[in-house]
């Protein structure tokens, strides 16, 4: 399935372990589809200036993406960090990041002052995310 210019199938197979929880192919992507949908309704909310709907729908997409990068760190942490998959789920969070960044600095110009600094408070937070290296999450517990 391709999403954008975003191939999910590049990503590693679904499976599940023996206790029935997901692995982390899995979890991861099942939070970059929450984010993309989040990403649908934030993007939808700013056209419709319906800034309460756009400020739930960007923290919603924030705060799942960040679980989806800290599932990508231990999928790139349990094999070759340069295979093709671990590179395609890189990407995918990656771009999916880069897009909610972008909606969130629609966001903080057009949004009413009261909503701008904490719009501003989660871009940061996003932006701080895509740019902190994989290596420092693969050491947190």
């Amino acid at each position: 399935m391709i999403v954008g210019d975003r191939n999910v199938n590049d990503l590693p197979p679904i499976s599940g372990n023996a206790n029935g929880a997901a692995e982390p192919s899995v979890a991861f992507r099942q939070a970059m589809a929450a984010v993309e949908t989040y990403g649908a309704e934030f993007r939808t909310a700013l056209a419709l200036n319906n800034f309460d709907r756009a400020e739930d729908a960007a923290q919603r997409a924030v705060d799942i993406w960040l679980v989806g990068r800290l599932v990508c760190g231990k999928i790139i942490a349990r094999g070759n960090p340069e295979s093709p998959y671990n590179n395609a789920a890189r990407n995918l969070l990656l771009l999916n990041g880069e897009e909610i960044l972008a909606l969130l600095k629609r966001l903080v110009a057009d949004a009413p002052p009261d909503l701008r600094r904490p719009m501003e408070d989660l871009r940061r937070t996003l932006a701080s995310a895509i740019e902190e290296p994989f290596h420092a999450v693969r050491g947190r517990r």
